[in-house]
């Protein structure tokens, strides 16, 4: 290859963007009910600072139920409660204070997500 042809190969950037950290104090999104998606959302509420509040469509299925059983014995607290064919969850964020368990194991159930 020429020289000419290396260079248009090339990206050019020739500024940097930064971005500023966005704070959201709330924040609601309606998405299709999803295990895989739930397990994640727990993941990440549960590393959060503060307390998020999840609405789930549906019923909760045995590999979600193992997530959230698996993160409360990590020391997340987790409260379920459910009304006409729909679950709200309430996770209280660990934050920078990390996980804590006394367990030698964490039962995941069959979840391959919540390993």
């Amino acid at each position: 290859m020429t020289e000419k042809q290396i260079g248009s190969l090339r990206n050019s950037f020739d500024e940097v963007q930064h971005i500023p950290k966005l704070e959201f104090h709330s924040l609601e999104y309606s998405l299709p009910p999803s295990k895989s998606h739930m397990i994640r959302i727990l993941a990440l509420s549960a590393l959060n600072h503060g307390t998020c509040k999840i609405k789930f469509n549906g019923v909760l299925g045995l590999d979600i139920e193992s997530m959230i059983k698996s993160l409360q014995s990590l020391g997340v607290e987790i409260i379920q409660l459910s009304e006409n064919y729909e679950t709200t969850v309430m996770i209280s964020g660990i934050g920078n204070s990390g996980f804590h368990t006394d367990a030698s194991t964490i039962d995941c159930g069959n979840s391959g997500t919540g390993t």
